[in-house]
């Protein structure tokens, strides 16, 4: 976020471009690595917590569902902040209040109890919430209108 709005106010839009395109290949890395991680430690981690095996077993189940969501979760926090940096403020605000609304409020509320998929649903939604945002994102970092904000 700081590089982006750096190399904007000097007017070097295309370092700025630079900058998040390579911040944004480190976020997927990091963020690739620590999904392979919860993954593959989530049960292990769980028996610092309980001793129930009925518990580890549900926990090591929905793993996977909570690693997925942390790849494009852990790319969407790198390019909110070059938009930020952008000072694309508006954007993201109204982004997080659709999002957070129609997913995390009314999507969640669909899949968890009326369709009855529970911890999974609510998961999944927001692994699509985060997918979103993150296209979203990224679409608004390739728009070439964001860089010509004054800062």
């Amino acid at each position: 976020m700081t590089l982006v709005g750096k190399n904007l106010g000097a007017e070097q839009t295309k370092q700025a471009r630079r900058t998040g395109r390579i911040t944004g290949m480190v976020g997927l890395a990091a963020a690739v690595v620590l999904g392979g991680i919860l993954y593959f430690g989530l049960a292990h981690l769980m028996t610092v917590f309980t001793d129930d095996p009925q518990v580890i077993a549900w926990g090591a189940k929905i793993a996977l569902v909570f690693a997925l969501v942390q790849v494009p979760k852990g790319v969407n926090i790198v390019y909110s902040g070059t938009l930020r940096g952008s000072a694309e403020l508006t954007w993201l605000m109204w982004l997080a209040i659709a999002t957070a609304i129609g997913y995390e409020i009314i999507g969640s509320w669909l899949l968890a109890i009326p369709l009855g998929f529970g911890l999974y649903g609510i998961w999944a939604i927001q692994g699509v919430d985060e997918l979103t945002r993150l296209s979203l994102n990224y679409w608004r970092f390739n728009y070439k209108g964001w860089r010509k904000t004054r800062i």
